[in-house]
């Protein structure tokens, strides 16, 4: 009987770590083009709309407008925008206890099309939502092509100036 090896131990980095994943996420840059399917957020932020205003538009066929149940009159402005812009229109209603399946039905007509070109639009996203998007598309649209669209912010709040006033009222 031979001797038993010894394991190797070695720190590990993010990038050993994304190495060894499976290629199922292919980076290509920012090609958007024509699109099957836009899905986005009726956020009410300047940059909810940034996309309509880029020259990455991607003129879809369909857009998927999520509808969140709070700031319905400031979120109108930027749905109007994208229904103007949009050949095809789906209004998605947020609600917790049934956005899952919601997402599925939608998204399940649309499952083993190869090459389905899907533009997620994440500016004016919550984070509920977008992994229970990205989640559903995983599952369910297998072989489409999903780029992911991002707008920075202009400005994020509580800004710097607030905090520095509320550390120093605090005594901080």
């Amino acid at each position: 009987m031979g001797r038993a090896k010894m394991p190797r131990v070695r720190q590990t980095t993010w990038l050993d770590v994304l190495a060894d994943l499976p290629p199922h996420v292919e980076s290509t840059g920012c090609d958007m083009g024509p699109t099957d399917l836009l899905i986005v957020a009726a956020g009410f932020e300047e940059r909810a709309q940034a996309i309509l205003r880029s020259e990455w538009w991607p003129h879809p066929r369909e857009t998927v407008i999520v509808e969140y149940p709070t700031n319905y009159e400031d979120n109108l402005t930027t749905k109007a925008a994208f229904e103007a812009a949009s050949k095809s229109t789906t209004i998605l209603h947020y609600s917790k206890m049934s956005f899952v399946d919601k997402c599925r039905s939608i998204f399940i007509e649309r499952a083993g099309l190869p090459d389905h070109r899907i533009v997620v639009d994440i500016s004016g996203m919550s984070s509920y939502v977008f992994f229970t998007i990205m989640g559903t598309l995983v599952r369910f649209c297998e072989g489409a092509r999903v780029t992911v669209f991002y707008a920075e912010a202009e400005e994020y709040f509580p800004t710097e100036a607030e905090m520095e006033g509320l550390r120093v009222e605090l005594g901080g």
